[in-house]
């Protein structure tokens, strides 16, 4: 009996990681190019008790007071330890399933072997697992993010239906149903990525919407400052362009989302005005971050130290340094909160304070170091800080480079002059301990992501061996302590396929001896031709060469045509031939 095809359906199921991604940070592009030589989409994204403390902290990553447990960093590092438990299980048992595959070609094991049946068996197991905790992972990220509940019941049915198939590998007894059972986790799997990626589309047409609901009083707030600064005889007539073009940009993605939400949810003209939404926000951002680039330039209180330079300050309100520093300072009643983005950050708290555990204070990541009540003297230094200090008499004597913001009163000198520190002091200059700038870039190739991180004056660089983006975000937020709403913010996905999701795609391949037939159809575009070989990384391998495609992306909408009842009849008259 030939077993191949029972194999090949086996390995086909789809197991597509980039399903999870969050299409909301992919670079949208309107054109498309291809033909039938190179089918590839043309490209275009609890408080310890106050008391007299000398505390020093210089441990690498570590950020936490005392080592106070963080049961949120907990929860979350024991999810993305089962997952990569099931993932790793997963591929062990997909390696296992390759190689009895190779040897039954090479005619070392028979192809209706116990050996055979049993790594099939458990190549199955192991995938309905990894999905479950997928579909598991997803369910929980789009609770969340206040995903509607009948999608979240939907999630919840497909996990049903893939335990029960688990629950009939556990009882099937021949190589039928364990084809059967291939075909329907299959199908469910092809069912449930089509709805999470609907999902996912709502969820971007949210964020979308969050955005807008901003827009609005970002854009009154630079007017005013605008206008203001014309009144005191500034030459406004680039800022008050830049914010026309901003409230334009900002007025094309409300329409794009619009039109994105009258379409059906997953449709191409959905998709392509959600598309268009998504650019016009990062457009707008795009003339944002130029309007506040010329408005530094005249704020009073800001300084922009782009070389070694010393600064001084001493007033009443909030300052914020993010950059390379050296810092001293003394404060009476204030808030003290420091960020160490490289992880290398001395602090020395020599005073009374309160101090708050992470969970209370900045959630995810690697945690900022937060001291409420905060009298005394202390000592700051790092590569890679973001410190803000709020409260009364304020001294700080400072070296380094990067941005300062002064609110209140007072006033700073840095070595060319001195100034008063900005006259009033909102919530939102407190928020800029988060970073003023913030740049987040992952390039997907292969199985591999390529991150880059900027954060005001300070870049990051790494690799990750994975492109599944809850483990992208997770690293980026351990690396930066920045929250997953900041993150999916500031990133920037470039995974070279746009939406592909969303393409309509079709792959048939027909196995007849030792040839195999693949049809190919992407949008309007078809391709056929032959290979004579049935192996399956090198019918895969000469897809993803014609379409550019990844594995995963080919494996989720490959179909296999191995004349599936002739197969089962074969293995019947097999088996009675082995019973003779």
């Amino acid at each position: 009996m030939n077993f191949r095809k029972i194999l090949t359906f086996i390995m086909v199921i789809a197991m597509c990681a980039s399903m999870f991604t969050s299409v909301a940070v992919a670079k949208p592009d309107d054109g498309r190019n291809m033909d039938r030589a190179n089918m590839s989409p043309n490209n275009t994204s609890v408080p310890d008790e106050p008391g007299r403390n000398m505390e020093m902290n210089t441990d690498r990553g570590n950020m936490n007071p005392g080592n106070t447990p963080n049961p949120e960093a907990s929860a979350r590092d024991k999810a993305l330890d089962q997952r990569e438990r099931m993932k790793n299980n997963y591929e062990n048992s997909r390696n296992k399933l390759l190689n009895v595959k190779d040897r039954v070609q090479k005619g070392q094991i028979a192809a209706n072997s116990e050996e055979v049946y049993n790594v099939s068996s458990e190549y199955l197991n192991d995938t309905i697992n990894y999905m479950v905790t997928r579909l598991s992972d997803t369910k929980e990220d789009f609770e969340d993010k206040g995903v509607p509940e009948d999608s979240i019941d939907r999630i919840d049915g497909y996990i049903v239906q893939l335990e029960d198939q688990q629950e009939k590998l556990e009882n099937a007894k021949d190589r039928k149903e364990l084809a059967e059972i291939a075909r329907d986790v299959r199908k469910i799997w092809q069912n449930a990525s089509k709805d999470l990626y609907k999902f996912r589309s709502l969820s971007v047409l949210n964020g979308v919407e969050n955005y807008l609901d901003k827009a609005d009083s970002i854009s009154e707030r630079l007017e005013s400052e605008i206008e203001n600064l014309n009144e005191s005889g500034v030459d406004t007539t680039e800022a008050e362009q830049m914010l026309d073009q901003y409230n334009s940009l900002v007025e094309d993605a409300s329409e794009f989302r619009e039109l994105a939400l009258d379409d059906e949810q997953g449709s191409s003209e959905s998709l392509a005005y959600m598309q268009q939404s998504v650019n016009a926000t990062r457009q707008a951002n795009d003339v944002l971050r130029d309007i506040l680039e010329f408005l530094k330039d005249h704020r009073q209180g800001f300084a922009d130290l782009s070389e070694d330079t010393n600064v001084s300050a001493q007033g009443n309100g909030t300052a914020v340094l993010s950059g390379i520093f050296n810092v001293s300072l003394s404060a009476t009643d204030a808030k003290l909160v420091v960020k160490d983005l490289a992880g290398d950050a001395t602090i020395e708290i020599d005073g009374e304070y309160e101090r708050i555990t992470p969970e209370e204070s900045m959630g995810r990541g690697t945690p900022a170091a937060v001291y409420l009540d905060f009298t005394g003297d202390a000592h700051i230094n790092g590569s890679r800080l973001t410190m803000m200090v709020s409260g009364e008499n304020i001294s700080i004597d400072a070296e380094g480079q990067g941005s300062t913001v002064f609110s209140g009163e007072g006033t700073y000198s840095t070595d060319s002059e001195t100034m008063d520190w900005a006259g009033t002091y909102s919530a939102e200059d407190e928020d800029s301990v988060d970073g003023e700038e913030i740049e987040i870039e992952v390039e997907i190739e292969g199985q591999q992501s390529e991150v880059k991180i900027k954060i005001n004056e300070t870049e990051d660089e790494f690799t990750l061996n994975t492109t599944d983006m809850n483990e992208i975000m997770a690293e980026i937020g351990n690396r930066t302590s920045l929250t997953d709403e900041q993150i999916e913010q500031y990133m920037e996905i470039d995974d070279g396929e746009d939406f592909v999701d969303g393409e309509e795609i079709e792959i048939e391949v027909e196995i007849e001896d030792q040839q195999s037939e693949v049809k190919i159809k992407f949008n309007e575009t078809e391709d056929e031709f032959t290979l004579n070989t049935t192996a399956m990384n090198e019918i895969i391998a000469e897809i993803g060469n014609r379409t550019s495609l990844t594995d995963e992306q080919i494996e989720q909408f490959m179909e296999i045509d191995d004349g599936e009842d002739s197969v089962n009849s074969t293995m019947n008259d097999n088996d009675e031939a082995g019973e003779e």
